[in-house]
């Protein structure tokens, strides 16, 4: 059995357009029947003819009877296999029978771009476009209004084909094409039959922010175009850079045509192509773009191989962390030294209610994949790291070498800028901004010793006063500032807050500081210490033992251990929540999660008081359970997101009235002992 589409001329089946495959059917069950075109035909808007032809006088189909005549037409003197062409009906019969064929809308433009390379490598560049409209059989339309063969000769189910003319496909030349697929949210492709009539009306089913519009018959079939800016001025653009026409689109709110020969000759066909710049809230879904770079080169997007959505957790005084991505390729052909290759630099931008035009919130380089065989799957796991990884690769360092580094009555702002500085002299990536770094308004002293980045970005926070933090974003600009007064965000539960639990504790109390700074080898030197009375008497005394013999001054172990008895003489609130987000069936009720950045202070709206005892923690299920009296107000004070773990679809956040350490203990103690132990260092050391 084969199947096969005609045109339609007055009523009736004409010329051929194309034939299916064959296939085999049964005699004995009664099933649909599937068969594909060899190749995809092209068709634009109008009335087609579907029919078959089978070779077995046994094998039947289904019917229903028609009360209009001339449902189906015959043609008794062909034999299969072949079509005849034209149909060259001699037969009427009164029935319907179920047939159908699948039909996809696209409009494509291609632009090709040459390169050539001499001794000496130069590249110059041409660029030609071509568009194929529907109907155009192999006609594709150029942008100075003629016509061409062998360029765009028809769609796929999953692409289109090009002939060989050089527009399109010379041999070893990139070509960059630009597909589109109709989606009634901000993309429509129709037509119309001109009139000739001044001030007509085109109906669409949305307004648009672009028309584009292409006549199909006859004359002057320059393409042409109007944005909102040149609609208010009743002039239509063309591609050709000639001067505007102002008898052609007139409006594009309403979409209204002139008289124009490139818009309305009457009895001529054209077809618009029409785009709007969807609204929020038209997104009811986010989506994400992978893009990969080699250096500053961009190699190619990831977005429709990607298999997992991106998650990764983000701290302050530090950044984001791994996001392992897993792409749907081979096994043994995954694009190895290409696009997946160890550190290339992928930036993730996220599009959704809030950012319909993209948003960067992830940039990291490939760190390392792995390709998987498993069962019948094929996949490569890919893990990138962000360019915070980077700063413990890196030594501080001088232009000549030296690795001890005195900064003497400096703002901790200006020794972290020099910092930076002296890591992108190595080839770092992480850069600051005018307004990035603030002043912190204090001088202190320090002298680094084969120390890494990390390490003096990181003792620059001790440096400075309580309550100022580190963070980098995602356009790897890193900041220094004070913790917000007021709070940044304001979580409503009921509405964005899905779960939370807070708790007070009272171990990581400190009160007292026993500051050792440098001590020379007699034994002698710095040895002061610092006590909150107010905090002793409330919860005992909790003190501990500061140690860096790098400290040479005092007006810096005032300022370090002030900082810890600022922060760390009341107890501990820390909460807990995880926000929704507000797209997809969360719009009214969700909260825009790519707007929270560590650092940044929340509070927590609509906390319900109570009368139940006090507490040191509490858990709570929303409009089932209510706060004691001891967390309420606490809980609804200002509090600091010290970090969160991203999902797409939820965000965890970790928010406390306190800035965490910059180092644990156990990092402390091991610290100290590498200190003592390259404290005696020269000042740069030697090659070998």
């Amino acid at each position: 059995m084969k199947m096969a589409i005609y045109s339609d001329s007055s009523g009736s089946p004409s010329a051929k357009l194309g034939v299916t495959n064959e296939i085999s059917v049964s005699n004995t069950t009664s099933a649909y029947q599937t068969a594909s075109f060899a190749s995809p035909v092209t068709l634009g808007a109008g009335d087609y003819w579907l029919t078959f032809m089978q070779d077995n006088a046994g094998t039947g189909f289904e019917y229903s009877n028609n009360t209009s005549s001339g449902a189906e037409k015959n043609n008794s003197t062909t034999t299969y296999p072949t079509f005849p062409d034209p149909f060259n009906s001699d037969g009427t019969l009164d029935r319907d029978i179920s047939i159908y064929a699948t039909y996809t809308p696209a409009i494509t433009t291609s632009t090709s771009t040459s390169t050539s390379t001499s001794t000496t490598t130069t590249r110059s560049t041409s660029t030609s476009t071509s568009t194929t409209t529907l109907p155009v059989g192999t006609n594709s339309y150029l942008f100075d209004g003629t016509t061409a063969l062998n360029l765009i000769q028809r769609f796929h189910s999953n692409g289109f084909e090009v002939g060989t003319d050089a527009t399109v496909n010379s041999n070893g030349v990139i070509y960059y094409y630009f597909a589109f697929k109709k989606n009634k949210d901000f993309f429509e492709i129709a037509n119309y039959t001109g009139d000739g009539n001044d001030d007509r009306d085109v109906g669409t089913i949305f307004t648009p922010d672009l028309v584009w519009v292409q006549k199909a018959s006859g004359t002057t079939q320059v393409p042409i175009y109007s944005t909102i800016s040149s609609a208010s001025t009743a002039s239509t653009l063309r591609f050709s850079n000639t001067s505007s026409l102002t008898d052609a689109i007139q409006s594009i709110g309403s979409f209204q045509i002139g008289t124009d020969a490139t818009v309305n000759t009457s009895s001529a066909t054209y077809y618009y192509f029409i785009w709007k710049n969807p609204s929020q809230s038209d997104f009811t879904y986010k989506y994400y773009e992978y893009k990969v770079f080699d250096g500053q080169t961009y190699k190619q997007s990831w977005t429709t191989e990607v298999l997992t959505q991106p998650s990764f957790r983000n701290v302050i005084n530090g950044g984001p962390g791994e996001v392992v991505v897993r792409l749907a390729r081979n096994f043994d052909d995954f694009g190895e030294d290409n696009d997946v290759k160890l550190n290339n630099r992928v930036d993730i931008w996220v599009y959704d209610r809030q950012y319909p035009n993209g948003q960067r919130f992830y940039r990291g380089f490939i760190s390392g994949y792995r390709p998987v065989l498993e069962g019948n799957k094929e996949y490569v796991e890919i893990t990138i790291l962000s360019y915070i990884f980077e700063l413990g690769y890196f030594m501080l360092r001088t232009g000549v070498g030296d690795t001890q580094i005195a900064y003497n009555s400096q703002d901790p702002s200006d020794i972290l800028k020099d910092v930076i500085d002296k890591y992108r002299a190595d080839g770092g990536i992480i850069n600051y901004t005018a307004t990035s770094i603030q002043d912190t308004n204090t001088t202190v002293s320090y002298t680094f010793n084969s120390n890494t980045v990390r390490e003096a970005i990181d003792k620059t926070i001790e440096l400075a006063p309580e309550g100022w933090y580190w963070t980098v974003d995602a356009n790897s600009i890193i900041y220094l500032k004070p913790r917000p007064v007021t709070a940044t965000h304001s979580f409503t539960i009921g509405s964005h807050i899905a779960q939370m639990e807070t708790w007070r504790r009272i171990e990581d109390v400190v009160n007292r500081v026993y500051f050792t700074g440098f001590t020379t080898i007699s034994g002698t030197g710095m040895y002061r210490v610092y006590s909150n009375s107010g905090s002793v008497d409330a919860y005992g005394l909790h003190a501990i033992h500061k140690v860096d013999h790098r400290v040479t001054n005092t007006s810096t172990a005032d300022t370090m251990s002030n900082r810890i008895l600022n922060a760390k003489s009341s107890p501990e609130i820390r909460t807990l929540l995880t926000i929704a987000d507000n797209n997809g069936e969360n719009q009214y009720r969700g909260y825009d999660i790519e707007s929270i950045v560590p650092g940044d202070t929340m509070k927590i709206e609509n906390i319900k008081g109570s009368t139940k005892t006090y507490s040191r923690w509490d858990q709570f299920t929303w409009d089932t359970d209510v706060w004691d009296a001891t967390l309420t107000t606490s809980a609804a004070d200002v509090i600091q997101i010290l970090a969160f773990d991203y999902n797409p679809d939820a965000m965890r956040i970790e928010a406390s009235s306190r800035l965490p350490e910059v180092a644990k203990r156990i990092e402390d103690i091991e610290r100290n002992l590498v200190q003592n132990e390259v404290r005696d260092n020269p000042s740069s050391p030697v090659s070998s």
